[in-house]
């Protein structure tokens, strides 16, 4: 059963969302899951004006395949109530919630043994991911990380695309901005986005925080992940369309070269929706990879 709880941080409450491994199908993955006993819990950090919802497909295959999920709302995204001014204090508001909810006496099970965490983190949650990894990697609770489209290995975004965002004058205005996270020009029901819209306009000044704090006003990024990404001695897996039109897919190129690289072709900002199968497949041989497992095909 999909669990959502919030969770007071120094910056305000969190919410999480968590998908139990599944018990069937795979009964065969899940042996071997409980034989190993290391395969991590999968936690999930979106991008820049998603919500836990965006995983919702990622999250059940992911369960599928007998991994444990755990997906965050961001500060100033969906229901959480955080106040930040930067990608450090959003990984520390996120780092302080899954402290809590690994303290809660209903997570006993699922955090047995001292379960580690896979981190995947989507464009600036990417930032996220890798600052909270390498504080979670001094506690031993690293088990390795996965960047889709990330920010921070070059200069150019398209500082202009988060700006209309933000600013859609109406829901319409919204929808056609947010086709340019897709190659396909994907759409949300219109309820998602007049939905998505409200909670935009009541976090707008967060979010202008956040923008300025990764890209300056001549659309250069300010923050960079190279040097954290080459200190991590857990695995590494980044994944990028090589049709973004949101962070040029040319910046995965700056990546510390012991990091595991897929760029997928004619795919666009959102790998893990345009691309989902492959992008869930490479986070579960990620997954399998820490495991000490090796997966056939």
């Amino acid at each position: 059963m999909v669990e959502t709880s919030h969770h007071g941080t120094p910056f305000g409450d969190i919410r999480l969302r968590h998908w139990p491994a599944a018990d069937s199908p795979g009964e065969a993955g899940n042996r071997d899951r409980k034989r190993a006993g290391t395969w991590p819990t999968v936690v999930l950090v979106h991008g820049m004006f998603g919500d836990v919802d965006v995983w919702s497909a990622t999250a059940l295959n992911l369960t599928r395949a007998g991994l444990s999920v755990l997906a965050a709302d961001l500060p100033g995204h969906g229901e959480s109530t955080a106040e930040v001014d930067s990608a450090e204090q959003a990984a520390q508001a996120i780092g302080a919630a899954l402290d809590a909810w690994k303290a809660a006496p209903t997570q006993a099970e699922v955090t047995q043994d001292g379960q580690r965490l896979l981190l995947v983190g989507h464009s600036f949650g990417a930032l996220v991911a890798s600052a909270l990894a390498a504080s979670l990697e001094k506690m031993d609770w690293l088990a390795g990380l996965v960047l889709l489209s990330p920010s921070g290995l070059g200069e150019e975004v398209n500082r202009d695309f988060l700006l209309s965002v933000i600013e859609a004058a109406d829901d319409e205005a919204l929808a056609r901005a947010l086709e340019a996270l897709t190659v396909k020009h994907y759409r949300s029901s219109a309820a998602y986005v007049r939905a998505m819209r409200a909670r935009l306009l009541a976090a707008q000044a967060q979010l202008y925080r956040l923008v300025d704090d990764v890209v300056d006003i001549t659309g250069r990024q300010s923050r960079s992940i190279v040097e954290t990404l080459a200190s991590l001695s857990a695995p590494v897996t980044l994944v990028h369309g090589r049709e973004d039109a949101v962070i040029p897919w040319q910046h995965a190129l700056n990546a510390p070269p012991a990091i595991a690289l897929h760029l997928l072709p004619g795919i666009g900002h959102m790998p893990h929706w345009e691309a989902a199968a492959l992008t869930t497949n490479i986070i579960i041989r990620a997954a399998a990879e820490t495991a000490g497992l090796r997966l056939a095909g």
